[in-house]
């Protein structure tokens, strides 16, 4: 359903879905992001803000390529060895209620945005 919508679509959806979480959500979702994207491989920017510009427009272009940012958070991502024992990708991401929170408010602002384009 992600894709439904344009990149810019996606940026503000995400955008909003970041600004209902406090400061320090936003620094704790950063933390886990950048400890995701090295465990994955994946290059982010060297200075990935916590304001909902910033890190929306992160989340933007690693969901541009199909299945990164699913991947990264959940879906496939690559373990460091503390957590080869008793954990996976997916159960930490559900664990993480910051990152619930994050992925499941954008998607609610992409199928608001995806609802009200059809109305």
């Amino acid at each position: 359903m992600s894709h439904a919508v344009s990149p810019d679509q996606y940026a503000q959806a995400a955008q909003e879905a970041l600004s209902k979480l406090s400061p320090e959500e936003r620094a704790a979702f950063v933390k886990m992001l950048q400890d995701r994207a090295a465990a994955s491989g994946v290059t982010l920017p060297d200075k990935v803000a916590p304001e909902p510009k910033d890190l929306g427009e992160v989340l933007t272009d690693l969901h541009e390529k199909p299945g990164q940012l699913r991947d990264m958070l959940g879906g496939g991502a690559v373990q460091p060895q503390a957590q080869a024992s008793g954990s996976s990708p997916i159960t930490d991401i559900l664990s993480s209620p910051i990152a619930k929170a994050v992925l499941a408010g954008i998607a609610a602002m992409v199928v608001k945005r995806v609802m009200g384009q059809r109305a």
